[in-house]
């Protein structure tokens, strides 16, 4: 018997596999977008704390920037960075839109740089922070978003 092509059978199977494949890739996926998206909190701390120390060496004072910028309503959706306040003189900006918000508060011990985000929209905020020469750290659950 020449047989070309596939029966209704092994087609439906075929498609019940990719459809159970995709059921378990997409959680994953959005996951994975999610984590890469927030990797921008990090990357603009670590950013700002050099801009900080910079800028300590060079004047010896440390530039505060105590309202969130852009704003202090972090989302899913990517907004424009208007730099205003400390962030202007300190002359730090990022390339782009921004999906996080960012402040800087200064002590007599230095200064700590705070990123926030809700890339998930679930209200609860993930809290990062730059200070000193150190990496950013994270401050909330490793599962918040």
């Amino acid at each position: 018997m020449d047989r070309r092509g596939l029966t209704l059978v092994e087609l439906l199977i075929s498609l019940a596999l990719a459809g159970v494949l995709a059921a378990v890739a997409a959680p994953a996926w959005e996951d994975a977008k999610l984590r890469a998206e927030r990797a921008e909190l990090p990357s603009h701390l670590d950013g700002i704390a050099r801009a900080e120390q910079a800028h300590h060496l060079a004047t010896g004072h440390w530039v505060p920037a105590e309202r969130f910028a852009p704003d202090a309503r972090p989302g899913r959706k990517a907004r424009e960075w208007a730099a205003s306040g400390g962030f202007q003189d300190l002359g730090w900006a990022p390339e782009g839109p921004v999906r996080g918000s960012y402040a800087v508060y200064v002590s007599a011990r230095g200064f700590e740089a705070h990123g926030v985000s809700d890339l998930d929209g679930d209200g609860a905020w993930s809290w990062w922070r730059a200070q000193g020469q150190g990496p950013a750290e994270t401050l909330s659950a490793p599962d918040e978003y």
